[in-house]
């Protein structure tokens, strides 16, 4: 479920909840004709997409040649009409970034490219996204500038830099945890559910191939602001379902 009274937000989740999108970017050629094709996607703590690719790749000889390029990510799944589904695109430039934790942040979620880590010519590139456009319904057609998208509220400053300690420790010490969060708030069947990332406005789970993300009702400054939303989650998973009580959630 994406908000729609906050379209803002609405593109952040895409982002942040999609695990693969289609990347369009401008051949080498002198008339620089467009070539997209299906790429796996992650994202950094302020919503700005990720993608692992090879040197041999189209699509990074493309950008190494021209950096600014289309990505497109959609939530239609499921839907009688394709088209009345979300989706957005966004243009920006990207660069390649070789920060060790936002490379595992894009291996937790894509545990088969972890494999490439070691390989010669796989590089991550970053995305700055400039604008956006999002289509989410009849009426519900947006563009935004790139900034508008991308969370930089209270949290940034820490939370980021406490991500591998806050996963660690839910991962190791409270498994049973994770799968309450995905069984009764989020309605998911399934043990095993790690934790695979957490940014100030909500946290990742994922089993096997699915990734799904619960929520905070509101941003969390600091670990340990966390760690009282998480134990507040816990106890409402455990509770009587009330609808006043109900998590937000985002599939």
């Amino acid at each position: 479920m994406f908000q729609t009274e906050f379209p803002e937000k609405m593109v952040r989740d895409l982002i942040r909840t999609r695990t693969k999108a289609v990347l369009a970017t401008m051949m080498r050629n002198k008339d620089r004709e467009p070539y997209a094709s299906l790429t796996l996607s992650a994202c950094d703590q302020q919503g700005r997409p990720l993608i692992f690719v090879s040197d041999i790749a189209e699509h990074t000889k493309n950008l190494r040649n021209h950096a600014t390029a289309s990505l497109l990510y959609e939530a239609t799944e499921g839907r009688v009409d394709p088209l009345s589904g979300p989706r957005v695109s966004l243009q920006g430039v990207w660069e390649v970034v070789e920060d060790p934790s936002i490379k595992e942040r894009f291996f937790r979620r894509h545990e088969t490219a972890r494999r490439y880590e070691q390989a010669h010519g796989f590089n991550l590139f970053r995305m700055t996204i400039q604008r956006a456009h999002l289509i989410a319904g009849f009426g519900l057609i947006h563009w935004f500038e790139g900034s508008k998208v991308l969370y930089s509220g209270i949290g940034m400053e820490s939370i980021p830099h406490e991500e591998n300690r806050i996963l660690d420790h839910m991962n190791d010490d409270h498994p049973e945890a994770l799968d309450l969060y995905a069984n009764a708030l989020l309605s998911e069947p399934g043990n095993g559910w790690k934790m695979i990332g957490i940014d100030p406005e909500g946290f990742d789970l994922r089993l096997h191939d699915k990734v799904i993300r619960l929520e905070f009702d509101s941003p969390v400054a600091h670990a340990e602001e966390a760690r009282e939303k998480l134990v507040a989650l816990i106890k409402q998973a455990r509770a009587p379902f009330h609808p006043d009580r109900e998590p937000s959630a985002v599939r």
